[in-house]
């Protein structure tokens, strides 16, 4: 120690040669012996050694080099450098070695722990280099040891020192020989295992049953040998092993001081467990379920007292716990303990991700996620409360909602997301779950659930959405931002077209029940989302995919051409003249340009009794949407709709004024006309539409350029055909939009009597009379007479009428309509009665 203190300064004298010849002199005899008479030297001679090493350790441990705080490496370096100490340890060496196979080894291992206890920690660089030579003897040999010692004194393990040494043994040679640990561990829990025969020595026989609580003992002193115990009970261990395991439970409690003792152990173990705490778990889980009534009774006792330790450990704000930890690296496979059909394991899958949410609160919305989206039970479903019990709902519930929503497209059932949504709302709004404040986070994701109801086709589904989304809407005192109410209105719209193509009856009433409430309620809160919604209506049923539902004609799909014909060439082929004839007003082919020559139009695929349902429930929406508690209110929406309606079908914004101009003037807009016309052929809702308006005096007047297209465009056939002396009844559709506009005109009272007869005589006169009346009685009548809503007044009941007594047309414009019907007294005779004769009588 003296040469190391003072090498490498200039004072230093070089080691005593002499001393160092006796040493090597004594090294080789002491060998020599032991070489030649092992059983009769080993023994004597390893004890010798070992002493002597621990002496010298402990007398100069604060001497040479080595800092008296050093590790272990320190001291070893600076030992074996010693030639004294070298020769010692190689002494001791040879002795263990010619000991290996005689019984002689247990006590050379015996007497080097007792040294080991005697002069530890300043011997343990001993052990360890012993250990580092023959690790799978020495790990063997120690663990046997110590194992003897502890079954001698059972419940004292606190005062057995040799386990000590034993674990400062074992962590050192952790480090290079783990391997080694974890096999040895594994030989002496299986043999522990195996049954006891009647000629086995009571000593074994105790060893035996010594042996877990000895591992488990062990185990609790250093997280290095409870991370190895933890490894080989995984791979060991299995629940078919339980029924043998609970035989041992009384001995293994006589060495662990008492029952309460061991378990509580037990649970300490598992609590401090860091890569395998997972399995531990799993397999107390399995054994609260084993068929061994006595095992599952342990299991559910050993899972209590490890809630309670938990609890414990969590409310009083302790260091975080290691099996927590390692529970929420792979905390998805403990959601499947919310929805077991065993109440205990569910319980105890609530407390721990309980526990777990405490301590990292973002954790939660998963397991809510999981079960919003998996439950099928109410049972299950009721775990919620217990997970986001005491949390606001922007802290659990609404990111637990919106994860469901947004990973809802991956799962198998996606109706259960939204059923249990609803199932919980109802709990709430019922009182059942006060402390859950469900309707909250719906709330925050409202934006989500609509757009989900926009995409949604399954129209069991889409139902459960729109009862989910019409609780908010409808409740009391929401406000919705602008972006929520017009993603809620495209909702409503979308929903009420799968219902009327995937749904009827019952369903499809409770389907619109739902959209009416809801546009009800968020168009009558908001003037700017009335407009929207109704443009949104109107646009879709009009011109959109949805118009096939109410009678229009489907767009044409990509015609199946094989050679595309030019319509250029097949025009061509006619040459650069072209004799126009009397009744073909041309012979170029009609077509589109590049798809060859027009095939004929296809027809509605919609029968014509679900049209007529679907028009009317489209105008009951739009009546929901039009609601208001006073009359003007309704009326001002239906305006509202009059004017979108003028804005969609009327191809510019020039002439759209209510006043009609000279018949020449139509000269002037003959093809606005002719695309206002078009639209009506085309697309038969808009009668219905403008029927809706006319029943809501005045607002039809401000239709007044749609009103006044159509019959320009009819003047203009019925000219046609009297000029070639076509006989009554000759065009059935030309009658029927003839009938249907001059009935509109009636209804909404822009044509005053005797006028709204008009409908009733053209189907029974010739043309050139048709020509004449509607010239008169109609164009001319509406030109001096402007369709203003100011004639019309508010009678008692705030019904908006026109005074006939006042608005009767003069003899001007009527006497043609009295000389048409006198020319066809056979027909219309008592019609004729009815307007010129009974009411002159009653005006008199």
């Amino acid at each position: 120690m003296q040469e190391l203190e003072n090498r490498n300064k200039s004072s230093a004298s070089n080691s005593n040669y002499f001393d160092e010849a006796i040493i090597e002199e004594i090294n080789s005899s002491l060998n020599t012996f032991i070489t030649n008479q092992p059983l009769a030297w080993s023994l004597i001679v390893s004890k010798w050694a070992f002493e002597q090493l621990g002496t010298l350790s402990s007398k100069y441990s604060s001497r040479g080099k080595s800092p008296v705080n050093g590790s272990l490496s320190d001291s070893l370096q600076q030992w074996i450098s010693c030639k004294a100490t070298g020769a010692l340890l190689d002494i001791a060496m040879n002795c263990l070695k010619r000991l290996f196979d005689h019984d002689e080894t247990r006590n050379c291992i015996n007497l080097l722990l007792d040294t080991c206890v005697r002069h530890s920690p300043h011997f343990d660089w001993v052990v360890a280099y012993i250990g580092s030579c023959y690790p799978e003897m020495i790990v063997t040999r120690v663990l046997s040891c110590g194992l003897q010692e502890f079954a001698c004194n059972p419940g004292n393990a606190a005062k057995i020192p040799k386990l000590k040494s034993v674990v400062g043994i074992l962590i050192h040679l952790s480090g290079s020989h783990r391997k080694n640990i974890k096999q040895a561990m594994k030989d002496l829990f299986n043999w522990s295992m195996e049954p006891v025969t009647r000629n086995e020595d009571r000593e074994i026989i105790r060893e035996k049953h010594s042996t877990v609580p000895y591992l488990l003992q062990l185990a609790s002193l250093t997280p290095i040998l409870l991370e190895i115990l933890c490894s080989v009970i995984n791979s060991l261990v299995e629940p078919s092993m339980f029924d043998k395991m609970v035989g041992f439970g009384v001995e293994w409690a006589e060495y662990t001081g008492s029952r309460q003792a061991l378990l509580d152990l037990v649970v300490h173990l598992i609590l401090s467990a860091t890569n395998d705490a997972e399995r531990l778990f799993t397999l107390v889980l399995d054994g609260t379920s084993h068929s061994n009534a006595s095992v599952s009774a342990v299991a559910e006792e050993i899972l209590a007292l490890l809630i309670k330790e938990l609890e414990s450990s969590i409310r009083g704000n302790m260091a975080k716990v290691p099996f927590l930890d390692c529970i929420q690296k792979n905390v998805d496979n403990i959601f499947f303990m919310l929805l077991s059909d065993q109440p205990l394991q569910t319980s105890t899958g609530v407390a721990i991700l309980t526990f777990i949410g405490e301590q990292q609160p973002s954790m939660l919305p998963r397991c809510v996620s999981y079960v919003l989206l998996n439950s099928t039970d109410d049972e299950h479903l009721a775990t919620i409360v217990k997970l986001a019990e005491g949390y606001k709902s922007s802290e659990v519930l609404s990111p637990a909602i919106s994860l469901s929503l947004s990973s809802e497209i991956n799962t198998n059932n996606t109706t259960n997301i939204w059923t249990n949504l609803t199932k919980l709302a109802k709990w709430e709004s019922s009182g059942t779950l006060v402390c859950l404040p469900i309707l909250d986070a719906i709330y925050d994701n409202l934006l989500v659930i609509s757009k989900l109801l926009i995409k949604e086709r399954n129209i069991k589904v889409a139902y459960t959405i729109a009862e989910l989304l019409k609780r908010p809407v409808l409740a009391s005192g929401y406000q919705p931002n602008i972006q929520l109410i017009r993603s809620i209105v495209r909702a409503c719209i979308s929903y009420f077209y799968m219902c009327l193509l995937y749904s009827d009856g019952i369903e499809e009433m409770k389907g619109l029940r739902a959209i009416n409430a809801m546009l009800k309620k968020l168009c009558q809160s908001s003037g700017s989302t009335r407009n929207y919604a109704l443009r949104e209506l109107l646009e879709s049923s009009l011109f959109r995919a949805p118009s096939v539902l109410f009678g229009s004609i489907p767009p044409p799909a990509q015609p199946l051409i094989e050679d595309p014909i030019s319509l250029m060439m097949e025009n061509m082929k006619q040459g650069h003249t072209t004799l126009m004839g009397q009744r073909h007003s041309s012979v170029f082919h009609a077509g589109i340009i590049g798809s060859g020559k027009r095939k004929a139009n296809p027809s509605c695929p919609i029968p014509y009794n679900k049209v007529i349902h679907n028009k009317e429930l489209l105008l009951s929406v739009l009546e929901a949407c039009c609601y208001n508690e006073t009359s003007q209110g309704i009326l001002d929406s239906v305006i509202s709709i009059a004017l979108l309606l003028v804005e969609l079908i009327s191809p510019d914004v020039m002439y759209n004024g209510l006043p009609w101009p000279e018949e020449d003037f139509c000269k002037v807009t003959i093809e606005r006309d002719l695309h206002i016309r078009r639209i009506l052929d085309e697309v038969p809702l808009v009668w219905s539409l403008l029927a809706f308006i006319a029943h809501h005096r005045p607002a039809l007047c401000y239709c007044s350029v749609i009103l006044r297209a159509v019959i320009a465009t009819l003047l203009g056939q019925w000219s046609s055909a009297s000029q070639q002396g076509r006989a009554p009844g000759y065009n059935k559709e030309l009658i029927n939009t003839s009938t249907k506009i001059l009935q509109l005109m009636a209804l909404g009272q822009l044509l005053p009597p005797p006028f709204t007869a008009l409908s009733e005589i053209i189907p029974h006169i010739p043309p050139n009379q048709v020509v004449l009346l509607l010239r008169d009685c109609v164009w001319n009548y509406m030109r001096d007479n402007v369709p203003s809503p100011a004639l019309f007044g508010r009678d008692a009941n705030g019904v908006m009428w026109r005074d006939t007594s006042t608005s009767r047309p003069p003899k001007q414009y009527t006497e043609t309509l009295r000389q048409v019907m006198l020319n066809n007294l056979s027909s219309l005779g008592a019609l004729y009665h009815t307007l010129f004769v009974k009411d002159l009588l009653d005006d008199d």
